[in-house]
Order: C-alpha cells, then sequence, then structure tokens
C-alpha cells in the first residue's frame, strides 16, 4: 500500500463486512490518504471480473482465514496475499478497539508461503435495546452454532469478559443470557 500510486483502484468487500474499513486504515498508518484512491465494492464471486475490468492493483477483503473463493482465486495465479509488518499492524489497531492483529497460517492459500500478518475486525452484533429479549438470545445462538457455514471451525462462545472487550455500549439482555447459559455464569 506503501507504494499503490494515488488513483489506484482497490477493491473491497461491502462497507459493512470489514474490507474496506481495514483498507482505509492500513493506507492511513502508512501515510497514505484514502481519499487519493478509488474503492470498488465487490463480492468475492465478482472479484476476478472487477479486478479486469477496472484494472485494480489492491484488493481488501474482511473474511475468515481458509475462505473458499479466496482458495479459488488464490489458485488462479494472479493474485498474491500481502503480509503487513507488526509494527504496522500495532499502529493501525493502537486506539482502535475493533480492530485486531490477525495472523494466516502458512498453507491456508494455495501458493501462499509462510505466515502473513494482517488485521481483522471484531465482529459485534448491535440491536436495540428494546428488541425483544428472546429474539436477541435466539440470534447469538444462530451465529455460534452455524459458524461452519460460514467456514469457521467450531468454537465455544467467549467469556463474557472476552465478549464486552473493547465494547463501549451496554450489552442487551438477550445476549447477557446467552452468554450465561452458554458459559454457565
Amino acid at each position: 500500500l506503501e507504494t499503490l500510486p494515488a488513483g489506484s483502484t482497490i477493491i473491497t468487500d461491502p462497507l459493512w463486512e470489514g474490507g474496506a474499513l481495514i483498507a482505509r486504515q492500513l493506507l492511513r498508518t502508512c501515510g497514505r490518504e484514502p481519499d487519493q484512491f478509488t474503492f470498488i465494492e465487490s463480492t468475492l464471486a465478482e472479484w476476478d471480473e472487477h479486478a479486469r475490468r477496472e484494472n485494480v492493483k489492491a484488493a481488501v477483503f474482511a473474511v475468515p482465514a481458509g475462505n473458499k473463493e479466496i482458495s479459488r482465486i488464490m489458485g488462479g495465479g494472479h493474485y498474491r496475499l500481502a503480509s503487513f509488518p507488526l509494527e504496522r499492524i500495532g499502529a493501525a489497531i493502537e486506539n482502535q478497539p475493533y480492530f485486531l492483529p490477525y495472523k494466516i497460517l502458512p498453507d491456508t492459500y494455495p501458493r501462499q508461503k509462510g505466515q502473513v500478518y494482517t488485521m481483522a475486525v471484531k465482529n459485534v452484533l448491535m440491536v436495540r435495546i428494546d428488541y425483544p429479549i428472546e429474539k436477541v438470545e435466539e440470534l447469538c445462538k444462530i451465529i455460534f452454532n452455524r459458524l461452519h457455514e460460514y467456514g469457521l471451525k467450531e468454537k465455544k462462545a467467549p467469556g463474557l469478559a472476552k465478549a464486552l472487550e473493547g465494547v463501549s455500549i451496554p450489552f442487551q439482555q438477550g445476549a447477557l443470557r446467552f452468554y450465561q447459559s452458554r458459559c454457565g455464569f
């Protein structure tokens, strides 16, 4: 990103997915102004088409490591994963509670050499405080019970302290009820 010419096109996933946020934050830590670049939102399935048509120079997607679409795209031989220096990642996440350092393990993707250091966006489910408690609890259950559908390994729900890390708004009662039932407190 440091050497990407101003005016270049960067393709990202839709804004709510996190790739655009990560791209802008990494550009800032490289001393670059995001407004100097053109951003195109795309799905992974449309990535190749957009990249060729728009002469895309970089792509930033927030997806789980091992994503099948990324594996397909990387297997084509036209793209490579960019690893960022750990100090650059540290600068990008400083005072940003929703960003995390992230390491993609070797051989996660075709033609990947070694570990890739990047960053991630924490997933946060936000609802109105007056939304029905039972529905929020059910949403939490659905998310944790269907992780495999998103290419994620089955995990237990994080402890309440971990779930609250960096969250400055109150937890809705349905979410608290979910954590209490799932984690035993």
